[in-house]
């Protein structure tokens, strides 16, 4: 975590590499503290990091979350560099309308196409919303996204939803994160052995005093 953030904050090209084969083990080990953020870092690396991201995201050999942060990456530098638009959402469209992608990774172009209000592609938004509706139908175990009433309803709204794509990682040094961290962590490890503890007391039979030795 502490190596992820540090090398977000240095950036430059060489942190591209590290910070992308990090993505891996931290969706291997569900560490959601560095999930959750890097698409954030990458934004804030910049242009630097769209070759290999578009690697990622269009590699279907790679697990479906990991796919995620690198598109939502790509989304991410298109804040802080506009010119970028023209290259970044056209591509990540082209996720969005491929039949053969992974359903996941349909699901995160559709949101983060959404997230931005690209109303060049509403249509294509729309008929995604239908389509997962028909999937939900079919499946009620299917977990759907949106359907095409939310695409209308985030349309007319007109306000883009990405402080996902913003976060300040290096919040977590903060005073009172530091102290939020702790406090939580004390109260979950009070827990843990209180659970342990009855965990313990029901397995272990009480001892009568007429039971034999």
């Amino acid at each position: 975590i502490h190596g992820v953030y540090i090398l977000g904050a240095i950036g430059g090209g060489d942190a591209v590499i590290p910070l992308l084969r990090a993505a891996r083990w931290a969706v291997a080990y569900d560490c959601d503290w560095v999930t959750e953020d890097l698409p954030s870092i990458f934004g804030k690396l910049g242009t630097i990091a769209m070759d290999e991201l578009k690697k990622i995201a269009k590699d279907r050999t790679s697990d479906w979350y990991t796919r995620a942060i690198a598109i939502e990456g790509l989304a991410a530098i298109t804040i802080y560099n506009p010119e970028t638009e023209k290259e970044v959402f056209p591509f990540i469209h082209s996720i969005l309308i491929d039949d053969n992608e992974d359903r996941d990774a349909i699901q995160t172009a559709a949101h983060v196409l959404i997230d931005f209000l690209r109303q060049e592609y509403r249509k294509d938004l729309l008929r995604f919303g239908k389509k997962e509706r028909e999937l939900k139908e079919k499946n009620i175990g299917y977990t759907a996204s949106f359907y095409e009433d939310e695409v209308e309803e985030g349309f007319s709204k007109g306000e883009k939803d990405i402080w996902t794509y913003t976060n300040d990682w290096l919040s977590f040094y903060d005073e009172d994160e530091i102290r939020k961290r702790q406090e939580r962590w004390k109260k979950e490890e009070e827990e843990e052995r209180r659970r342990e503890a009855a965990e313990v007391a029901h397995i272990r039979p009480k001892v009568g005093r007429n039971d034999p030795c």
